[in-house]
């Protein structure tokens, strides 16, 4: 039911559903006057929404900063909890992992145990196909790339059942308790725009990990002509993944999660 609500909600919060039903609205409307107003709406939130440097603007704020690598001290952390989310499985053949953005939140845990900064990964999350709401074990996935990594199979934990933030944080904890690692002793890979959202979550369930964000949506500051004045996808598409989490994060409040 949480996985349908959730779904419901992120379309009817998506940007371009908003500009086609203000479309839609001032095509079926015969006031004159409010077709007029709509389409005015409809144009200064296109351009608003479409403005790649106020969309970067706004992520800049919102994305927790990349944390150096150098800054890590050796020995210090146990596991780097990595969340699932990079991967999808519907696509064949099977014998491969197909990554989607996110990538770098494995390959970072992957040197943050190559220089010595944990001593195991723990990969959580299932993979939820979008198309059928078939869930898989996304971890194994992605467990394979680990040991073609060098990393030996004792050293890599798995989550393999969680179907989103809150969850992730409630079995990363079992874990946790089981192989006698303490909560303090982490650090959590995940999406610089979700970030905030999985360190209340965590935290709810005791486990202060120190955040370590990969996948950045943001740039660092530009001053272009072009780019502050021409409309493009991408930015709409930012602030769709934008919204979505900040909904999440109101959602998640109201659930008790965070």
């Amino acid at each position: 039911m949480f996985f349908l609500f959730s779904k419901l909600l992120t379309f009817l919060i998506n940007p371009l559903f908003w500009l086609m039903g203000g479309l839609l609205w001032a095509w079926l409307t015969r006031n004159t006057k409010r077709r007029k107003h709509l389409l005015i709406a409809v144009t200064v939130t296109f351009w608003l929404l479409g403005n790649p440097w106020l969309a970067n603007e706004v992520l800049l704020r919102w994305e927790v900063p990349p944390t150096p690598f150098a800054d890590v001290p050796n020995n210090k952390y146990k596991a780097a909890i990595v969340l699932m989310g990079m991967t999808q499985d519907s696509k064949s053949p099977k014998d491969r992992v197909y990554f989607m953005r996110g990538a770098d939140r494995l390959l970072y845990a992957i040197r943050l145990y190559k220089e010595s900064k944990v001593k195991k990964i723990i990969i959580s999350g299932a993979y939820i196909d979008k198309l059928s709401a078939v869930t898989t074990k996304g971890a194994n996935n992605v467990v394979s790339i680990c040991l073609m990594a060098g990393i030996p199979d004792e050293d890599i934990l798995t989550d393999e059942v969680s179907l989103n933030t809150h969850e992730n944080a409630v079995y990363t904890a079992q874990i946790l308790q089981k192989n006698g690692i303490s909560p303090a002793e982490c650090i959590m890979v995940t999406s610089a725009f979700h970030m905030r959202r999985a360190t209340l979550c965590f935290r709810k369930q005791g486990i202060e990990a120190l955040p370590f964000p990969a996948d950045f949506y943001s740039e660092d500051r530009f001053f272009d002509i072009g780019r502050m004045t021409v409309p493009s996808a991408v930015a709409i598409d930012r602030w769709n993944i934008l919204l979505k989490e900040w909904t999440g994060i109101v959602v998640y409040r109201l659930a008790g999660y965070i």
